[in-house]
């Protein structure tokens, strides 16, 4: 089990109505308009138990402006966030345990227009219990 694009697509349903009139995209082009929001990058993790497959993942929220100063991509920053953390979503095939916001950034990208807010979450999902093995005793 690695559901990550479950996972990625229940981020995009739960941040869309929460940034709008900001978009989410999947893939921004060259004439894509300011601002926007994406999904991005995902770490995933082996959290087995004894009995169920777990994945434990780490996924990157970009936030990019270009309004003069950090205060729109703070606050869709914040917007984000609010509509993440904390939160589980239905999915199916697998439970969402829990997802935890676990750093922000911001910074002036090198054309010194672009602002651009980072966040990170961690998601953690278990799937169906795992078959055990049939064990038999030898006499």
């Amino acid at each position: 089990m690695l559901p990550l694009a479950d996972v990625q697509a229940a981020l995009y349903a739960a941040l869309t109505p929460a940034l709008a009139p900001v978009p989410v995209v999947d893939h921004a082009g060259p004439n894509q308009e300011y601002p926007y929001g994406t999904v991005g990058e995902f770490v995933a993790g082996h959290a087995d138990t004894l009995n169920e497959q777990g994945v434990d993942m780490e996924v990157t929220v970009h936030v990019w402006t270009r309004e003069r100063g950090m205060r729109q991509t703070q606050q869709i920053m914040q917007a984000a966030k609010d509509a993440l953390h904390r939160q589980r979503f239905t999915v199916t095939g697998f439970q969402w345990v829990t997802t935890i916001w676990t750093y922000a950034q911001t910074l002036r990208d090198a054309d010194g227009r672009t602002r651009h807010g980072i966040l990170r979450f961690s998601v953690l999902t278990f799937g169906p219990p795992q078959p055990q093995p049939i064990q038999t005793r030898s006499t």
